[in-house]
């Protein structure tokens, strides 16, 4: 299951299942890469980001969003292919306001 070996990885404490159900992505990615940096979060095809560049793009598309008057709890719709493209403004959703 990807959010045990995720939460290990960024070395959340995984005991306590509750921790682990109650932390979201908004919230785990800001923390990896924080903790992870230059570390590669991220790899499709030839292409790689680390922690570091997927939290601050992430950041400038939820704050996009959030220019174009998204707003917590309004439903926002990708479509798209297996890729970095797909996988930034994914975890971008997910944040609640400006970044």
């Amino acid at each position: 299951m990807y959010s045990v070996s995720l939460a290990a990885y960024i070395g959340a404490d995984t005991s306590p299942w509750r921790r682990l159900v109650a932390t979201t992505l908004a919230e785990i990615l800001p923390a990896a890469a924080a903790r992870h940096g230059d570390r590669t979060a991220l790899v499709i095809d030839k292409r790689q980001l680390s922690f570091r560049e997927l939290d601050a793009q992430s950041n400038r598309v939820a704050n996009g969003l959030v220019a174009l008057g998204v707003k917590p709890g309004d439903r926002v719709g990708l479509f798209g292919a297996n890729n970095c493209e797909w996988v930034i403004p994914t975890t971008a959703s997910q944040r609640q306001g400006p970044c």
